[in-house]
This record gives C-alpha cells, sequence and structure tokens, in this order.
C-alpha cells in the first residue's frame, strides 16, 4: 500500500514523522501560503497555492529533488500555464477540462503555438 498512494498534509510535523518512519511512501507538505524561499521540509513533494507559484520557488524544488504542485486550478487557462510552466502536478476542479488541455498540449505541433506559448510563459502571460 506505501507505493500505490501519495499523502500530503497541512500539519508539518505529520509529514516528517511519516517520511521518516515510512521512508518508501511519497509524501507531500501542503503550504498554503509561502513567498519567497521554499520552505524547508522532510518531504517528497510541496503543494502550494497557485497564487504562491514562482519559477524560483520551482528551480529550489528541482534543487531539493522535490516535486512541486500547484493548485487549486479553477479554469483552463490556469491549467494551461503551469502544465507549461512544467509543474509536476496540479490540483484541481476541473479535471475533465484539464485533461483536455493536457490532450491539446500533447497534440497541438504547430510552430506559431508553440511560440505563442513561449512569450507567454517569458511575459507571465
Amino acid at each position: 500500500m506505501e507505493s500505490d498512494y501519495i499523502y500530503q498534509s497541512l500539519d508539518r510535523n505529520m509529514v516528517e514523522t511519516i517520511k521518516k518512519r515510512y521512508p518508501a511512501m511519497r509524501v507531500g507538505f501542503i503550504v498554503p501560503l509561502n513567498f519567497g524561499n521554499l520552505v524547508n521540509v522532510d518531504a517528497d513533494f510541496i503543494v502550494i497555492e497557485e497564487f504562491s507559484f514562482s519559477s524560483s520557488m520551482q528551480r529550489q524544488a528541482r534543487e531539493r529533488n522535490m516535486d512541486l504542485l500547484v493548485w487549486t486550478i479553477t479554469t483552463p487557462e490556469a491549467a494551461r500555464k503551469y502544465m507549461l510552466a512544467d509543474v509536476d502536478g496540479i490540483i484541481t476542479e476541473i479535471p475533465e477540462e484539464a485533461m483536455k488541455v493536457q490532450d491539446d498540449l500533447r497534440s497541438d505541433q504547430a510552430v506559431s503555438t508553440k511560440l505563442s506559448d513561449a512569450i507567454d510563459l517569458l511575459t507571465g502571460n
């Protein structure tokens, strides 16, 4: 069962206790509000609210070999933005629409679309 599920919690002590006792479990810490540096916690992934996301935070997570998930994504446009930013996962209220966005991104090979997406990423749109 340890490898079949991932666990996440707002309780930092709980996250670190589970990770220490069951190192094979994938355990994540939910950070409801974070600005600046990524919180230092013994976990496999961090879950941050959408408005807390930054490329710096994403870089810090990768440097620590942690995944970074973003929540709660409520629009297809936001899903597209974070998929293009290559976050490790999104938590969403619109799973069907998000999956359609993902399928569209995988199937759209047009240079114009890729250029437009790159410009949006660079300008923060």
